[in-house]
């Protein structure tokens, strides 16, 4: 599962701020974002998508992507 790796970076980046969304509950929400498969992680910055990956990925990638999508 993702949600412990999520929770680890977390607590390595607190200016970050994590949401999780249940898209069966938040339908409209998921297809504007255009969600297709889960897990989907979207990065926002300023209130825009600034990128989003799909599936499962390991520690290292994700603290990659929130360095590189939101620095």
């Amino acid at each position: 599962m993702i949600s412990p790796l999520l929770e680890k970076s977390a607590q390595l980046n607190p200016d970050v701020s994590y949401l999780k969304v249940n898209v069966d509950e938040a339908q409209e929400l998921a297809t504007e974002f255009k969600v297709s498969a889960l897990p989907t992680i979207a990065a926002f910055k300023n209130g825009n998508l600034k990128e989003k990956f799909m599936g499962v990925r390991d520690a290292k990638f994700i603290e990659n992507f929130i360095k590189e999508t939101l620095n």
